[in-house]
């Protein structure tokens, strides 16, 4: 089974079968903004390269999820529906 997918138009999740915690490595960054910019994500991917997390998570005040397989960047709301 592959990695979660992660769509721009509004953060779908693709729910699957699997447990990420027992699964993957994760690391959680925590911003105020409501516009997370590129080096955010850039700083989120070198922290979690440091750890070798597989799953990186940027929460922010934005109303918008995006990301890809590996990363995404949301609001908690959706990352508590998403990955719970």
């Amino acid at each position: 089974m592959g990695p979660p997918e992660i769509t721009p138009n509004g953060g779908i999740f693709a729910k699957q079968e699997l447990n990420p915690i027992k699964q993957y490595m994760l690391k959680f960054e925590i911003k105020l903004t409501t516009a997370p910019g590129i080096t955010d994500m850039q700083r989120l991917d070198k922290a979690a390269d440091l750890i070798g997390a597989s799953r990186r998570f940027l929460i922010s005040q934005s109303s918008d999820a995006m990301g890809d397989d590996h990363r995404a960047a949301c609001n908690l709301d959706w990352l508590i529906e998403h990955i719970m």
